[in-house]
């Protein structure tokens, strides 16, 4: 077994752990007797049982924010006074991100459950909002106000968290193309709004 197998095996054992208990009372012991490992061999991969869960948020953030990132291309040559031509062009990549998260269910379900110690939602909101604060600007090539840009940012992604969260804590009940749908159906309306400033700026 690599490294890379040896630390996925821990990861995954402490996930599903926290499953069943609080991560407060999951203990490296019990990680290591599971797992089949000495805590010198834990030791070696993860500086506490903290790091696993941080590392893993990590990865997901890293792997989720490498997909958001190829929306911006298609935006700029889209018709933004159209909604529809908006979620068309949006679909693929909104889908990729879902199916991302849908890929990568077992972790996430974990990390928004009650016996997390993190925070996850508030994590991927922090992240989403990075992102529309970052595109936003880059999308219309105009120069809006900062409090503008904070504003859309916010709503937009306040929607897209809602969203998300209800589909994590229903078990991902809906598929992945039903949710792109709905966040791209709450999403369209803010950027052609954004875009008429766009149009009416001087």
């Amino acid at each position: 077994m690599n490294d890379l197998e040896m630390a996925q095996l821990i990861t995954d054992c402490t996930i599903e752990l926290l499953k069943s208990k609080h991560f407060e009372k999951i203990s490296i012991m019990e990680i290591t007797k599971i797992v089949d490992i000495s805590r010198v061999t834990f030791y070696n991969y993860f500086q506490n049982k903290e790091d696993v869960l941080d590392v893993l948020i990590e990865n997901l953030l890293t792997n989720f924010d490498e997909i958001q990132k190829k929306n911006l291309p298609f935006l700029k040559n889209v018709d933004m006074e159209d909604s529809t031509a908006i979620k068309d062009i949006l679909f693929p990549n909104t889908l990729e991100i879902m199916i991302f998260f849908y890929e990568n269910r077992k972790y996430i379900s974990a990390l928004v459950s009650e016996h997390s110690p993190v925070d996850f939602m508030d994590i991927l909101y922090a992240t989403y909002y990075n992102h529309f604060l970052i595109a936003l600007p880059e999308i219309f090539s105009v120069k809006f106000d900062k409090v503008i840009i904070a504003s859309y940012a916010t709503y937009m992604t306040t929607g897209v968290k809602a969203l998300t969260e209800e589909w994590f804590l229903s078990g991902f009940c809906q598929t992945s193309e039903e949710i792109t749908e709905r966040i791209l159906t709450m999403l369209a309306p803010s950027l052609m709004e954004l875009y008429t400033r766009k149009v009416g700026s001087p």
